[in-house]
């Protein structure tokens, strides 16, 4: 399958992306990274200044109309020239990462790098002097940049690969566009992750990997394994999710109550990318939790994904009726004396 694909592992609300902004719309300025040149890295400084125009175009969609957005433009003369160091540089190119995963218009993480550029710029700081700043590139691509964008910046990606940890370097190659010889020798390395030998055709691995996840009874257990079937990406690991998608497995955390329901979207969000309803609308009710969003609209959001799935995938099956999918907890402390100071849940509504 060659749709593109990602491993997620959280995301931030686009206010938070906005707020990290800080300095970076400079890139329009008159200063240059030339101009003070990441002092630990000049190289890597010379290498994004090129693309200095790209990225202020792509930074553009930061929201227009918040808090965090005036904040920049009151600090637009601290730009990538003042960047000294890992710590710098580490928060310049999260930034980069959180603001092109907005939507067109800037109101929504999508969780997936929009921008070519952007995951450009990441594949350039593999081959930094700076090697914290390396393994952050490296998981910000695994994390963040779909399959396409790293095949747009494959030599690049391949440069660095020595600089970092073994485990990242061979997930972001198996990434890559890979000769079946390629396949066939990084299959030949002593301990390659089970996912990557999935993905890259081991079919002992890939049945390991579905046949642990649907018979998974705990949150965390099946939740990281369908991150990694979003990882291996092929036929068999979409219909393995979609086959789990009525379990009743649910987390239960102390300020939220979540489907595995959610884990199984995300994961094929990683495989179409493309997909609003995987991607930017799901992460829409992770930020409102299913009383904002409305019990209505999560009824009519799980029939699109169940529609979607018959019509691209040609997998048909009815959304059972669940009485969680990703329900907030609100507490509170007493402030009575006498009380016991013992948090009270004061809200639990859900979309039942």
């Amino acid at each position: 399958m060659e749709q593109d694909q990602a491993i997620t592992r959280g995301s931030k609300p686009p206010v938070i992306a906005a707020m990290l902004l800080a300095g970076v719309l400079s890139l329009g300025s008159q200063a240059t990274a030339q101009d003070a040149v990441l002092q630990a890295d000049p190289a890597l400084a010379s290498r994004i200044d090129t693309m200095r125009g790209e990225l202020a175009k792509a930074l553009s969609r930061a929201p227009a109309n918040t808090e965090g957005r005036r904040e920049l433009r009151n600090r637009l003369s601290a730009s990538l020239a003042n960047v000294a160091g890992a710590d710098d540089l580490n928060r310049f190119i999260v930034t980069l990462t959180d603001v092109s995963r907005l939507s067109q218009d800037g109101k929504q993480d999508t969780g997936f790098i929009r921008d070519e550029v952007v995951a450009r710029t990441l594949a350039v700081t593999l081959s930094s002097a700076l090697p914290d700043s390396r393994e952050l590139a490296a998981k910000l691509l695994l994390d963040h940049a779909t399959v396409s964008q790293l095949k747009a910046c494959a030599d690049d990606v391949r440069r660095g690969l020595a600089g970092i940890s073994r485990g990242e370097a061979i997930r972001l190659e198996a990434m890559l566009p890979l000769t079946p010889a390629d396949a066939r020798a990084i299959l030949q390395r002593p301990d390659v992750p089970p996912e990557v030998r999935a993905r890259l055709g081991d079919r002992q691995a890939e049945q390991q990997l579905i046949d642990a996840f649907r018979a998974a009874e705990d949150f965390r257990a099946k939740s990281d394994l369908a991150t990694l079937l979003g990882y291996v990406g092929t036929d068999a690991s979409v219909k393995a999710l979609i086959s789990e998608f009525n379990s009743p497995v649910v987390g239960e955390f102390k300020y939220m109550r979540v489907s595995i329901r959610c884990a199984i979207i995300l994961a094929l969000g990683r495989i179409y990318p493309d997909q609003p309803l995987l991607t930017s609308e799901l992460r829409r009710i992770i930020e409102n939790g299913d009383d904002e969003y409305g019990a209505g609209n999560l009824r009519k959001y799980l029939a699109d994904v169940a529609a979607w799935a018959a019509k691209t995938l040609r997998v048909s099956f009815e959304p059972a009726a669940l009485p969680v999918f990703y329900q907030k907890i609100i507490y509170i402390f007493p402030l009575e004396a006498g009380d016991g100071n013992e948090e009270r849940v004061i809200e639990t509504r859900n979309a039942e």
